[in-house]
């Protein structure tokens, strides 16, 4: 359960886990852990034109190529499918943060070489840092957040977590919730605007 059976990098469980102790150490100092929230930009297009076992060996390759781009005290695990996340544990600077997010994006910048030639792929990362965004765990997943900003300024870049990206994350939320239930209750109306030549 605690190592991803397909990559061989840290399961979620396991680096959910990691972040509970670390967490815990650094509460009550001036330290700080940060999670980087790694999601591939257009992972589907891989598998679904190149098949999923080479979207798969790509998966493999990548998670060897963070793992160079990180300390011994840092952790890799994969979130799910092809998300990933990038826990630093010593030394958690801002500087440092900027650093591995700039050599992550490089290193997936990398062309990957596969069974059927060479994969191109960019990804997203998001940032977030605990006790500074985060009291817990849990919270630290709004990384997740920082990444879909991220993703919508293009991809292949990575954004901090900061208060306007949780409001905005939660204004979106609740408004996905309130029109999914006016359309269950029929609030909706459809009118329609014919357009007249004036003369």
């Amino acid at each position: 359960a605690t190592i991803d059976s397909l990559t061989g990098c840290e399961s979620r469980l396991s680096l959910l886990d990691a972040m509970h102790r670390e967490i815990a150490m650094v509460r009550g100092t001036d330290q700080q852990v940060a999670l980087l929230w790694i999601d591939l930009d257009g992972f589907k297009g891989i598998n679904d034109q190149l098949g999923h076992h080479i979207g798969d060996e790509v998966l493999r390759l990548l998670v060897h190529r963070l793992g160079q781009q990180i300390r011994r005290s840092d952790r890799v695990g994969r979130l799910g499918g092809d998300e990933f996340g990038v826990l630093l544990c010593e030394d958690v600077q801002p500087a440092r943060i900027n650093a591995v997010a700039d050599r992550l994006l490089a290193a997936v910048r990398e062309p990957l070489r596969v069974a059927d030639g060479t994969v191109h792929a960019t990804a997203a990362i998001g940032v977030a840092t605990a006790p500074g965004d985060a009291a817990q765990a849990d919270d630290l997943l709004r990384a997740d957040l920082a990444m879909y900003a991220a993703k919508s300024r293009g991809g292949d870049r990575y954004e901090r977590f900061n208060e306007s990206i949780g409001v905005e994350a939660v204004a979106k939320a609740r408004l996905r919730h309130e029109l999914t239930a006016a359309l269950r209750s029929g609030d909706f109306c459809l009118y329609y605007q014919p357009i007249f030549e004036a003369d």
